[in-house]
């Protein structure tokens, strides 16, 4: 899910000098400010977090992951850290209205081309030192025993 630009960043409140070190307020009403800005990560084209290392889920996805979502909460939005999943359209056909992703079908014509791109992913991350063989062995087995692009 593309971030949607609503956001609520939380407040600061000025109390004055004297607030944090001897608890007088100086400042009544205090002045509000927004100082905390809200980092996510940028994104690829799928939504998924360019940054960090890119398990074979995320370089060859069938899905958008990321950590964080917008959730809705006493009628405010609002930033919620938590693994979120939101699947890929299957077909072009099956692609949501301003769904901006390629669909599976699109990425993975056959079975094989899936496979070739899983192994590809686990290679890199392998030659990288981020997977283990028996975890390597794991994902292209997988792969080969799925059915995408169905």
């Amino acid at each position: 899910m593309p971030y949607n630009g609503v956001l609520h960043t939380g407040d600061l409140l000025d109390f004055g000098p004297r607030f944090v070190s001897e608890g007088i307020m100086d400042v009544l009403p205090p002045i509000v400010t927004t100082p905390y800005p809200a980092l996510v990560p940028k994104t690829d084209a799928d939504g998924n977090d360019i940054a960090g290392v890119r398990m074979p889920e995320v370089a060859v996805p069938l899905a958008t992951y990321t950590g964080w979502k917008p959730a809705r909460r006493r009628r405010r939005r609002r930033l919620r850290r938590e693994r979120h999943q939101d699947r890929l359209p299957t077909t072009p056909s099956t692609r949501s209205p301003g769904d901006p992703r390629k669909s599976i079908l699109e990425r993975y014509p056959t079975h094989q081309v899936y496979v070739d791109a899983v192994t590809k992913a686990v290679q890199k991350l392998q030659k990288e030192r981020f997977l283990i063989e028996e975890d390597a062995q794991k994902y292209i087995g997988d792969a080969q025993a799925g059915n995408v692009p169905n």
